[in-house]
């Protein structure tokens, strides 16, 4: 298929798996392509979204980095402060 001016333009704005759904239609022309990008779009604004729970208080939503580091930096702290058990 190929595609031309207004076409090419339209075409580089659908990402993703919109590319995939659209190339296993027949697609003719311009009003045909637009057809299918629109009923595309449809469906995943129907799409049902992932169920939210809601969080325990005691729960952290999310560990930082830095926490992941400092605790590094201390696990390789302390192991050069302990003496050889053995000389």
């Amino acid at each position: 298929m190929l595609i031309s001016g207004g076409q090419s333009d339209v075409k580089s704005s659908v990402i993703g798996s919109q590319v995939n759904a659209l190339l296993t239609r027949e697609i003719n022309d311009t009003a045909s392509f637009i057809k299918w990008c629109n009923y595309i779009e449809d469906m995943k604004q129907k799409r049902v979204g992932r169920p939210r729970f809601e969080r325990l208080p005691n729960v952290v939503p999310v560990a930082s980095l830095t926490d992941e580091t400092d605790f590094g930096l201390s696990y390789s702290h302390n192991r050069t402060r302990r003496s050889p058990s053995t000389s």
